[in-house]
C-alpha cells in the first residue's frame, strides 16, 4: 500500500521537548526505582514482586510519553530509545535502593561496588519458593529476565503510544477530537481494500453497513481531525472480535486493517454520517 497515503510523524523534537524529557526522563527513573528497590526488600511474597517489573517499566514509559507529548516530540525512534536508556537507569537504581535498604553502604556512583554486591548476593541467594533457592547463573537469568522486562516496556510503552497519536504541524499541536465508530459489517477482504485505496478510491470506504450491536465479529472506525485549521484528517480501521471468559467477562481482540489514512473533507464527512 503506498505509505504516502498515510500520516507519519515529521521526526522533529524541539529544543523544550528534549528539555523536558530530560528533566523528567531521568527522575521518573530515579525516584521509581528508589520505590521499586524497597518495595521489592519489603514485599514478603515472591508472587506479588513478580508483577512490579511491570510496573517499573510501565510507569517509565508513561512518564516518556507525558513527556513527549508535552513537548511536542514527534520522533518515535528517539522516544524508543530514551526510555531504553532510562528503564536501564531505573534497573540501576533499583539495584542501589535494594542493597541500600538491605544494609549496604553504598551511592549511585559506586558502580564497581555495586556489581561486587550483586555478585556476592548471587552467590548466596535472594528468595526462595517451593523450597527452591535460585543462585548462580539461575538467579542471573532470572534478573536478566526481570531487567529485560522493564526496558522493553520503558521503550515500548512511549513508542506505542507514539504511534497512536498524530500531529498537525500547520497548527503545532496534537490531534485532540477523536470518533469511534462501530459496529460495522466486519472487513472480508483486506487486501481488496487496500488495492482501492492504493489506487486513490476512498469512496471504498463509504460501503460499510451497520451492524447488531450484539455481533461477535464487526468493524470499527476510528476518526481524527484537527479542530484548529480543520484540514488534516485522519481515518483508521480495526476489526474487532467479541468474546467472554467464563465469568462473562466481555473481551475485545482489535485486528488492525489501516491506521492514520489520510483523506479530504467530503470523504471524513461522509464517514462521520454512516
Amino acid at each position: 500500500m503506498h505509505h504516502d497515503l498515510f500520516y507519519r510523524h515529521s521526526g522533529k523534537a524541539p529544543i523544550a521537548g528534549l528539555l523536558c524529557l530530560g528533566v523528567a526522563g531521568p527522575a521518573a527513573a530515579l525516584v521509581l526505582g528508589w520505590i521499586y528497590g524497597y518495595a521489592i526488600l519489603w514485599i514478603p511474597w515472591v508472587y506479588l514482586a513478580a508483577v512490579l517489573p511491570l510496573l517499573l517499566g510501565a510507569g517509565v514509559g508513561a512518564v516518556v510519553a507525558g513527556s513527549a507529548r508535552l513537548g511536542k516530540i514527534r520522533s518515535v525512534g528517539l522516544v524508543a530509545v530514551s526510555g531504553a536508556a532510562l528503564g536501564v537507569a531505573a534497573t540501576y537504581v533499583q539495584w542501589v535502593a535494594w542493597l541500600t535498604g538491605a544494609g549496604a553502604e553504598l551511592g549511585l556512583a559506586d558502580v564497581g561496588l555495586v556489581r561486587a554486591a550483586i555478585g556476592a548476593v548471587a552467590a548466596e541467594g535472594a528468595w526462595s519458593v517451593f523450597g527452591w533457592e535460585p543462585t548462580g547463573g539461575s538467579l542471573y537469568a532470572i534478573w536478566g529476565l526481570e531487567g529485560l522486562v522493564i526496558v522493553a516496556l520503558s521503550a515500548g510503552v512511549p513508542a506505542g503510544m507514539l504511534l497512536d497519536w498524530a500531529f498537525c504541524e500547520n497548527c503545532d499541536g496534537w490531534l485532540t477530537d477523536k470518533m469511534e465508530m462501530a459496529p460495522f459489517d466486519p472487513v472480508r477482504d483486506e487486501q481488496v481494500l487496500k488495492n482501492r485505496l492504493a489506487r486513490g478510491d476512498l469512496a471504498a470506504l463509504l460501503g460499510f453497513e451497520r451492524v447488531d450491536l450484539a455481533r461477535a465479529q464487526f468493524a470499527k472506525l476510528t476518526l481524527k481531525s484537527c479542530s484548529g485549521c480543520q484540514r488534516f484528517r485522519l481515518v483508521s480501521l480495526h476489526n474487532v472480535e467479541r468474546s467472554y471468559d467464563k465469568e462473562g467477562k466481555e473481551d475485545l481482540s482489535e485486528t488492525e486493517i489501516f491506521t492514520h489514512l489520510e483523506v479530504d473533507a467530503s470523504t471524513y464527512d461522509a464517514l462521520s454520517k454512516l
